[in-house]
């Protein structure tokens, strides 16, 4: 198991087990998923990668935790520290029309900041695609699936409404596929009448 830093405030190896074995299930069954904050980790350890136990640990790091004792000590929505993110992601095409990108050559964009963990060794198949301003990876994609995590708590920051549209468009796509109902020519859904 290795030396646990002291940092860590819990811990629930049931939980860990458990959300390992359902990412590597959903990764077989090719289900579309997007990881947020511990999520993106846990589908990066699934695959084989690992984790810095503690941002701390890396020299000239940034601080990445605003929470204590479970309790945010800035407000959710509070973007602390910005992230740059590749123009050749998945992640920047569904994010590019909420973005205000001035510049092609490089995105930077504001993002809250909850993790006291990071991506140390990348998983098989898994790529950084954000990074911080310290070069903590912030965002991950696994190659040639709709998987995607990101360390930001998403679900607070209004701009990120286009990932989870684009995660619900998928899974309707699965399922549309699995019915049947995804013309392979084209990948329109054809509804019957």
């Amino acid at each position: 198991m290795g030396i646990l830093s002291d940092k860590i405030e819990w811990l629930d190896i049931q939980r860990d087990e458990f959300e390992l074995t359902l990412i590597k299930a959903a990764l077989e069954k090719d289900l579309s998923m997007l990881g947020i904050g511990r999520g993106a980790q846990a589908i990066n350890v699934a695959l084989g990668g690992s984790l810095y136990q503690d941002v701390s640990e890396i020299p000239k790091a940034i601080r990445h935790n605003w929470l204590k004792n479970g309790k945010f000590l800035v407000h959710p929505a509070a973007k602390v520290h910005e992230v740059r993110i590749k123009l050749d992601s998945l992640l920047f095409e569904i994010l590019k029309e909420n973005l205000d990108v001035e510049s092609t050559s490089e995105v930077f964009i504001g993002v809250n900041s909850f993790h006291h963990q990071a991506i140390k060794k990348l998983g098989n198949d898994v790529k950084p695609v954000a990074y911080a301003e310290d070069g903590i990876i912030e965002a991950i994609e696994v190659e040639g699936r709709f998987a995607i995590g990101v360390q930001w708590l998403a679900e607070y920051l209004d701009e990120m409404e286009p990932l989870f549209r684009t995660l619900v468009k998928k899974a309707l796509e699965y399922k549309k596929k699995k019915l049947g109902l995804l013309n392979p020519k084209n990948n329109s859904i054809d509804l019957p009448v």
